[in-house]
This record gives C-alpha cells, structure tokens and sequence, in this order.
C-alpha cells in the first residue's frame, strides 16, 4: 500500500467454443463430443507459454467457467461446448494476440474451435444501451514522464515516502490511460492480496496516510 502506480495489466474476457455433432447418448458413436474436444483444448491451453514483463510480471491465462449444450443434457451427446477465459494482458498485446495464440494451439488440430472477445452490454441511466468488446488495455509510464513525478512529489510533500509499481490487477487506468491516453497514475491503501477474499480489509493508518496522499497528488498534479 501506499505506493504509486505508473503502470497496470490489462484484462480480456475470452470466449471459446467447441462444435461437435449431438446424437443419443446411448449410441455415443453416431455423435461428437464437444465436451471432449474442450477438454484437449483446455489441457493444451495450460502449456501456452504467456509472455512476461519486469514490473508487471507474467501475462496470465485462467479458465472461469465451461458450460456445455444442450444443459441440461438428458441423454443427448453435447454438440456445443463453451468455456470463458481471464486473460491478464500485458503492455503491447493486443485483441489479435491473446485470439492467435488460442487459435494457433498445437495439440488441438482437427477440433471445430472458436475464439472471440466477448461483448459487454451496459444500460445508461438514460436507458441507452451501450456495446464494447471486454478487452481493456495494460497501460505503462516511464518512471521519468512529468506526470508520474509530479505524483511522486506530491507524495512526498505530504509525508510519505512511496516506491513506483505496476498493479496486477486491471483497473479503469486501462481506458483512461490505455485507450483515451489521459495521463494517469494509481494510489490507495491497502494490498492488492487483500482484495476480493474473506475479510477483506486495509489498516486505519494507511487509510489516514491515503487521505494525506490524495490531497498531495491533487495539489501537486492540479495546482
């Protein structure tokens, strides 16, 4: 907690699909098993070698959810099989990357397989619906651009002592920073390995150290 981030990965939601043919399940012959034909695609997915970066560290590949079709089955073989990815991205990859590398798969040649980023689907409060595909760029700044020092200083003017860093995880910097290209940088308390588990929780005087240090980016990148 309380250093600042001039960096973070990127996120994109995966979707793959399998396409195999249905028959009874009591002649399991006459059909495919896109079930199976998953089940290759998911262990071979696991040897992918994902790229690395030194502030960021691996790019990261994580299996979500698999349903398959028809659900439920009631003795009919699945001709459909879908799976949802969790790909952490890191600065530079781009749509084509994360789908090629799926795609490109050894071990898997033969097999009806499908990839696409997912679309995300939002209604405004003005009941307009909004479109996009999940794919949220990783964004990266120089420990030297003026913005992330004016940060620093800030920091500094207010007591704290901060080191730079990269978050792990994806936040809204990846428009802002990765898509709109406004200047961006991340503070708060707390550690990333807190978040999202039981008892999730951050310390009081890192809380008030915060609120210091909000108050010395506003200044300093403001004034």
């Amino acid at each position: 907690g309380l250093n600042l981030a001039r960096g973070g990965r990127g996120r994109a939601e995966v979707h793959l699909e399998t396409i195999g043919k249905p028959s009874h399940s009591s002649s399991p012959q006459l059909g495919h098993n896109a079930v199976l034909d998953m089940m290759t695609v998911v262990a071979a997915i696991e040897d992918i070698a994902l790229p690395e970066h030194p502030l960021m560290g691996p790019a990261i590949l994580a299996l979500t959810d698999i349903i398959s079709e028809p659900y439920p089955g009631y003795s009919v073989i699945p001709s459909l099989c879908k799976t949802t990815y969790d790909r952490r991205l890191l600065p530079g990859e781009t749509k084509e990357d994360v789908l090629n590398g799926v795609l490109q798969l050894s071990g898997v040649q033969g097999i009806k397989l499908n990839a696409k980023i997912a679309q995300g689907e939002h209604t405004a409060y003005t009941g307009a619906t909004l479109r996009s595909e999940k794919f949220f760029p990783a964004w990266l700044y120089a420990q030297e651009h003026p913005f992330v020092q004016s940060a620093l200083s800030g920091l500094h003017a207010a007591g704290l002592t901060p080191q730079t860093r990269a978050y792990r995880f994806c936040t809204n910097a990846a428009y802002s920073a990765g898509v709109a290209g406004v200047p961006t940088v991340g503070f708060g308390p707390a550690e990333e390995g807190d978040a999202h588990v039981i008892n999730e929780r951050l310390k009081l005087d890192e809380l008030k150290a915060a609120a210091r240090g909000y108050k010395g980016i506003i200044e300093a990148t403001l004034g």
